[in-house]
């Protein structure tokens, strides 16, 4: 029992702190030293407790937020941090824990967001002043991060979209100005097929008209000379009928030569 004693005294009175880490040695909840070096290390049992923190560099990877630029227009801004614990006194004074430091940096890494970006409009967010936008940015969180002991390596925008309802907004106003074009190409089509059709048309109304006054000509002039005609179909029936007229015009030449009409004097009348 007395061995059972001994060995739970020890492990009370002995603690180790790892190459990457850092320890505070806390008696009845106040600080007493700090200890970086690691090793094996002592304190009071039952009377005194250590607090580890990482010396390491941590991510801090906060949910994306929405931001109102200076233009008010509206973007959903993703951002990333890279932090140290380099005060743990003070660390511990402000925010306890890794857990409540997280989420005290995530709300200076915001605001600072906010704030910075709300000055600016989209057009410079997307200009070259980008990298002097993302310097004041990490400068404000650096200068916040330093009360809670912490020492912000980097702060970057790893994405800037705008939220999905002005997405959907523009995609549906696209789609309408696509439509439009669209309709105004093909009545743009259409007339100028129905002008190409009406070119065409009297064209080929010019062309027949000339065609039709050639084939009356030689018609006229092949009669006169009695020799075999040889027309088009579609002139066929008019020459028929100029053939009908020229046959009456005979005709009624043919009976005046031969006295079949009197002839009256209209003075006795």
């Amino acid at each position: 029992a007395v061995l059972a004693v001994v060995l739970f005294v020890g492990a009370n009175s002995v603690y180790i702190v790892a190459q990457p880490e850092q320890a505070i040695v806390l008696q009845f909840g106040e600080p007493m030293r700090l200890v970086k070096e690691p090793g094996l290390k002592f304190k009071v049992p039952f009377i005194q407790n250590v607090v580890i923190y990482d010396t390491r560099l941590l991510n801090l990877d906060p949910p994306a937020q929405e931001i109102v630029l200076n233009d008010k227009k509206r973007l959903d801004v993703d951002s990333f941090t890279r932090y140290k614990i380099v005060d743990p006194l003070r660390f511990y004074k402000t925010v306890r824990t890794e857990e409540q430091a997280r989420g005290k940096l995530a709300e200076i890494v915001n605001s600072s967001v906010r704030k910075i970006l709300g000055r600016i409009t989209l057009p410079e967010l997307l200009s070259q002043k980008r990298t002097q936008i993302m310097s004041d940015i990490s400068s404000a969180v650096k200068s916040d991060a330093a009360q809670i002991g912490v020492s912000v390596a980097d702060v970057r925008i790893r994405r800037a979209d705008l939220p999905l309802q002005v997405l959907q907004a523009i995609n549906a106003r696209m789609k309408t100005e696509r439509e439009r074009d669209a309709k105004e190409f093909r009545a743009q089509g259409q007339q100028q097929a129905q002008q190409i059709r009406a070119k065409a048309e009297k064209e080929r109304i010019e062309r027949n008209a000339k065609r039709a006054e050639r084939s009356i000509t030689d018609y006229l002039v092949l009669l006169s000379l009695e020799m075999p005609i040889h027309v088009a179909e579609d002139v066929k029936p008019l020459l028929i009928e100029l053939k009908r007229i020229g046959n009456n015009l005979n005709q009624i030449t043919a009976k005046i030569n031969a006295g079949a009409f009197r002839s009256y004097n209209f003075e006795d009348m």
